[in-house]
C-alpha cells in the first residue's frame, strides 16, 4: 500500500534521518558529503547500495566529482563508519542509525547485520517494551 495526497499523486521517495547522529555528516568535506547524498538516493530498503559502473556514471555525472575523488570519498565514509561494506564487492549499507529506508521494523535487523559487518563503533538497538 502506498501513500497518496488529495490529488492522487503517490509519496515521493523518501530516507528517515535520525538527528541524534545528523551532527557526523558536519565533519564532511563538500565531495564527500555530495557522494554520501547521492548514495542515500540510490539506496534501496534496507539502506543497501550496488555500485554499479551505471551508478557510478551518474553519481560522477551528476555530482562533477572525479572518479579518483568519488574513490576516496566511499574510503572516507567507510572509516568515518557512515557507511559500511557489504558481503560483495560493489556493496555498501547506510549506517542504520543515521538514516534508514524501508520499515522501521526492519531497520533493527540491519542495525545486528551491519555490526557484523565490521562495526568499529557501538550502535543503539532500541526495542520497545511490550507493556
Amino acid at each position: 500500500m502506498s501513500w497518496k495526497d488529495n490529488n492522487g499523486v503517490n509519496e515521493p521517495p523518501f530516507i528517515k534521518l535520525y538527528l541524534e547522529d545528523l551532527g557526523k555528516l558536519t565533519n564532511l568535506t563538500s565531495v564527500q558529503r555530495l557522494v554520501f547524498d547521492m548514495l542515500m538516493k540510490y539506496a534501496s530498503y534496507g539502506n543497501e547500495i550496488i555500485i554499479s559502473k551505471r551508478l557510478k556514471e551518474i553519481i560522477l555525472k551528476s555530482t562533477g566529482v572525479a572518479e579518483g575523488s568519488f574513490k576516496n570519498a566511499l574510503s572516507v565514509l567507510v572509516k568515518k563508519n557512515l557507511i559500511c561494506k557489504g558481503n560483495k564487492r560493489s556493496i555498501y549499507y547506510i549506517h542504520p542509525d543515521l538514516a534508514y529506508k524501508g520499515k522501521v521494523i526492519d531497520r533493527a535487523k540491519l542495525i545486528i547485520k551491519y555490526s557484523a559487518l565490521g562495526e568499529r563503533e557501538s550502535i543503539r538497538l532500541e526495542v520497545e517494551e511490550k507493556k
